[in-house]
């Protein structure tokens, strides 16, 4: 069951915490991944009406590089909650909340220049 949609790891930015250091603290306590050197994406303003307030916020987004082991699947209690994990398709992730705002802004990282040897 999906009460919740389908989401990524997010939270809120903790006092005398910069946003990156949130980043990587919210993957933890949601996924039980333990990435480090998030890069930034983007930040963005976002508002929406829900059911109980309105809500006004910035968001940022960051990107990990992943170890190459990770299972497909996988569940991580936390908050007294069981999530579930998947990876997803970036052309079509189907995530709720608007959480694929930042999707455009996730470019590879452009690799070294191949050294060609010319005869």
């Amino acid at each position: 069951m999906t009460e919740a949609g389908v989401q990524l790891p997010a939270g809120g930015v903790e006092a005398e915490e910069i946003p990156a250091d949130a980043a990587v603290r919210e993957l933890w306590e949601e996924s039980g991944l333990q990435l480090t050197a998030p890069r930034h994406l983007v930040s963005y303003r976002w508002e929406a009406q829900l059911p109980e307030r309105f809500t006004r916020q910035v968001c940022h987004a960051y990107a990990y590089a992943t170890l190459a082991d990770l299972p497909d699947t996988w569940t991580h209690f936390a908050d007294g909650y069981l999530f579930a994990f998947r990876w997803a398709d970036l052309n079509a992730p189907g995530l709720d909340w608007e959480m694929d705002a930042a999707l455009p802004y996730l470019n590879p990282v452009p690799s070294a220049p191949s050294q060609e040897t010319r005869p």
